[in-house]
């Protein structure tokens, strides 16, 4: 008895030395060479066969989900690159319609500045003479509806805007949620 009692005190000795050399993997290892052997009965955790069986269920649901979403991304960044490009399209044959509209403008604007010089010059020269005054006003609704003429005449020859598109806006689709694996639950093994 004493024999086996010193045999085992060696072990432990060893198995202690050994977890200060090698670590404690290698002391594991050597303390359950040497520990007593275990029951028949097992009390790891094992997945119930039904938690398993949704759980697989729902990585299928999740797997198909998953491809119709790449699917509809595709999708989704294809139309997006086609509405990109049809309002980049769009906005190279308005910009100069913009721009021939701007000009325009600035033309008329600056006509009926004039206009407004010539008239306040020739208000202030004619005094109070009504018959000066009255010339003064007529010269600039002359001028006046001469330019208001051009505007509509150089508006008249812009081709008109096309139609903005038409296309709505893709809607990014939303990716599906992957399933939580179902946490062990202590069953007894036969």
């Amino acid at each position: 008895m004493k024999t086996s009692i010193k045999f085992k005190k060696a072990a432990i000795a060893t198995v202690a030395a050994s977890a200060l050399v090698f670590g404690g993997n290698a002391a594991a290892f050597a303390v359950e060479s040497v520990s007593i052997p275990a029951t028949a009965e097992s009390t790891t955790p094992v997945v119930a066969p039904a938690a398993n069986d949704a759980y697989k269920a729902a990585i299928e649901a999740y797997k198909s989900a998953l491809a119709t979403y790449k699917t509809a991304m595709g999708e989704y960044k294809a139309a997006r690159i086609t509405y990109t490009e049809a309002m980049k399209a769009w906005q190279a044959t308005v910009k100069p319609l913009n721009d021939a509209k701007k000009a325009i403008a600035t033309e008329f604007n600056d006509a009926i500045k004039a206009a407004n010089t010539a008239y306040a010059a020739a208000k202030s020269a004619a005094g109070t003479d009504a018959a000066a005054l009255t010339a003064a006003k007529t010269a600039f609704n002359a001028a006046r509806n001469a330019a208001m003429a051009e505007r509509k005449a150089a508006e008249a020859l812009l081709t008109p805007a096309p139609a903005k598109p038409t296309m709505p806006k893709p809607v990014k689709p939303v990716k599906p949620t992957k399933p939580v694996k179902p946490s062990p639950t202590p069953s007894p093994t036969n």
